[in-house]
């Protein structure tokens, strides 16, 4: 028996022409550890920028920085008007545990039949609709996050190692869809075909 063939695809979103982020003389430390001073940054409509580095050089506070969680310690971070973030958290603490599946992602106010068909394209069981959170798997976990990002329209998508805990297809048709993504991207990824097919510009910390 054949697999059904998979497609998802992000909610459409307005093209957008200028600098979408600025980040300005910006300085940050971590644990008495600085791992920005006076650095500069930007990201141009319909860009896909790659941060690169090695382990511990700062992708994921810069992510976290331009999310909102942090905040610089001097320096700014300026945004384009009614720019929408969406973030994949590595460590999936995004998602409230607690949560029923199928309850986290009706939070999006979607249909719940198109949220059922899109778990479905994205290789969910729709058994899993009605467990916890908690007692799924982190490939389960990493789906349901992205499927978080699948019902809302984001001008924005800030996403760090979303391909750790996917399998091969999903990788894939995860790759596929962001590639007619049609807003701005920030990632960070070891996974040299994910990175080649999106990478616009790289940026090194």
């Amino acid at each position: 028996m054949f697999e059904k063939e998979r497609n998802v695809v992000f909610e459409p979103v307005k093209t957008r022409k200028q600098v979408l982020i600025n980040i300005s003389q910006m300085s940050f430390s971590y644990d008495k550890r600085k791992l920005f001073h006076n650095f500069d940054f930007y990201l141009g409509g319909n860009e896909r920028i790659w941060l690169s580095g090695p382990n511990g050089c700062g992708k994921t506070t810069l992510l976290k920085l331009i999310a909102g969680i942090l905040s610089p310690a001097e320096g700014s971070i300026s945004y384009a008007s009614r720019l929408k973030i969406g973030y994949f958290q590595q460590d999936l603490s995004y998602l409230n545990t607690a949560d029923i599946v199928i309850d986290s992602l009706r939070a999006s106010y979607r249909d719940e039949t198109y949220i059922r068909t899109l778990m479905g394209c994205i290789g969910l069981d729709n058994t899993i609709a009605q467990k916890s959170l908690r007692d799924l798997s982190w490939g389960e976990k990493a789906k349901v996050q992205i499927m978080d990002l699948l019902l809302k329209k984001h001008n924005v998508l800030l996403l760090d190692e979303p391909t750790n805990h996917l399998d091969m297809k999903s990788r894939e048709l995860l790759g596929n869809a962001l590639n007619e993504y049609s807003g701005a991207l920030i990632f960070v990824s070891h996974d040299r075909a994910f990175i080649d097919q999106l990478c616009t510009r790289e940026v090194k910390l």
